[in-house]
């Protein structure tokens, strides 16, 4: 007898440890599932769709248009002079994404925009800060052009143009697409040596502030063309834009 209850006994104990070890299990379990989809909202809050083109009805005002302008999703590609202003971009166009580096060319423009554009993620409009480190060929521009077919492409040009030669050629291409506008920082920023460094190139603060404020007012002569007062200006099309870093 004392045998059988010491065996019913292990046995309930067995059962119990049975049942708790698949209890901790299933907890544990719903644990992972809860905490993963939290960081899977998360990060899809990070990366919500932005219009690429901002639909907008009914534009009353030069107001409305500043506002419309700072909220365009631009995508910037650049070299160590846009990278120095980067925060400062970011700041301006809080929806926007930058991708500069120093020593960059426009040779390395058309993989990045088709990189982007293959994950759609490419926005509009498109700001090229290149040429600062040398020209690159025609048909390496065509690219970009055919890249950002359905864009409006903003580019920078350049001061240091008496060693590189790149602005009345950048100039000339621009003539061949209604979609390209140049963008005059070298005009904008001549006679003003506090805002560069020794180089006559990168930026001191009041350059990165007086640069930031060269693309937005080219931007602003640009859209403000395209706006009809009362209409609506543009389709709804989605795209995701990578997190601002």
């Amino acid at each position: 007898m004392r045998l059988n209850n010491r065996r019913n006994k292990k046995n309930r104990i067995f059962k119990y440890s049975i049942c708790v070890v698949i209890c901790c299990s299933f907890a544990f379990g719903m644990y992972q599932y809860f905490t993963s989809n939290s960081r899977i909202v998360e990060k899809g809050n990070s990366e919500q769709p932005v219009d690429r083109n901002l639909f907008v009805e009914d534009l009353k005002d030069d107001e409305e248009l500043n506002s419309t302008i700072m909220n365009l999703p631009v995508v910037g590609v650049g070299d160590s002079v846009m990278l120095g202003a980067a925060e400062e971009l970011y700041d301006e166009f809080p929806k926007g994404y930058f991708d500069a580096k120093v020593s960059r060319s426009g040779w390395a423009a058309p993989g990045i925009l088709q990189e982007l554009k293959d994950k759609g993620m490419l926005g509009d409009p498109v700001i090229l800060g290149l040429g600062t480190n040398g020209d690159c060929p025609e048909s390496e521009k065509i690219k970009i052009m055919q890249i950002c077919e359905d864009k409006q492409v903003f580019w920078i040009n350049v001061t240091n143009d008496d060693k590189v030669h790149v602005n009345n050629v950048l100039e000339s291409f621009a003539s061949e697409y209604n979609n390209l506008h140049i963008i005059d920082w070298n005009s904008a920023s001549l006679g003003h040596s506090e805002y560069f460094g020794s180089d006559g190139i990168h930026l001191t603060k009041e350059g990165k502030a007086a640069y930031v404020k060269t693309v937005r007012e080219k931007l602003y002569e640009v859209y403000s063309e395209k706006f009809i007062i009362g209409t609506s200006l543009y389709k709804n099309n989605k795209t995701h834009l990578p997190e601002k870093i």
